[in-house]
């Protein structure tokens, strides 16, 4: 008689198949970086964004944060037309605060994170925090529009590596706390 699979058996199997890969298929890829950047911005900062949040980080003084990525890398894309990169920057109709629906058309976080993956040679490893690039942009910053490719992005704020990400996270941070009539908990 067979035995079912454990709790254990089927978490391991289902982080096998959606993250074994060294590179992550578009839907799942999210989780990928949000987890890179939870492990820099500890512990002032917690991860929220697993359920529907208008943001997927808020700091210990209100201040909320939304991490973006993009890959050139993907598991559907030939090698020879990698995608330029883009982020959804589109604003919301709302968010879920617990099981409230939350009316409000806006972008919810104060600070947007925007992870980019370039490289598209055997050593690209979407799992690997050393090969992505980080770009923090105060919201306010962002331009109308629904997406912003890397260009804009790069425009806006210089890339940084991992081991940088909390200190530029916090620069911008701090200098958005300091602006007269600043509300860390709203945008």
């Amino acid at each position: 008689m067979m035995k079912p699979p454990t709790i254990g058996d089927i978490r391991d199997e289902t982080s096998r198949f959606a993250f074994g890969d060294r590179i992550v298929q578009n839907n799942l890829r999210a989780l990928v970086v949000e987890t890179i950047v939870d492990f820099a911005l500890r512990p002032t900062w917690t991860r929220t964004g697993g359920n529907w949040n208008g943001w997927d980080f808020i700091h210990t003084d209100g201040m909320k944060l939304e991490v973006k990525q993009s890959a050139r890398l993907q598991t559907w894309q030939p090698l020879d037309y990698p995608p330029a990169p883009r982020f959804d920057i589109a604003k919301r109709t709302g968010y879920y605060d617990g099981s409230t629906w939350v009316p409000l058309v806006d972008r919810h976080a104060n600070i947007y994170v925007f992870a980019i993956h370039t490289l598209i040679d055997d050593t690209a490893d979407h799992r690997d925090a050393s090969q992505w690039k980080f770009h923090v942009v105060p919201t306010t910053k962002l331009p109308e529009g629904k997406s912003i490719g890397f260009s804009g992005v790069n425009a806006l704020a210089p890339a940084t590596a991992w081991e940088k990400l909390f200190e530029a996270v916090e620069a911008v941070r701090a200098r958005l706390a300091a602006e007269p009539g600043s509300s860390p908990a709203g945008v």
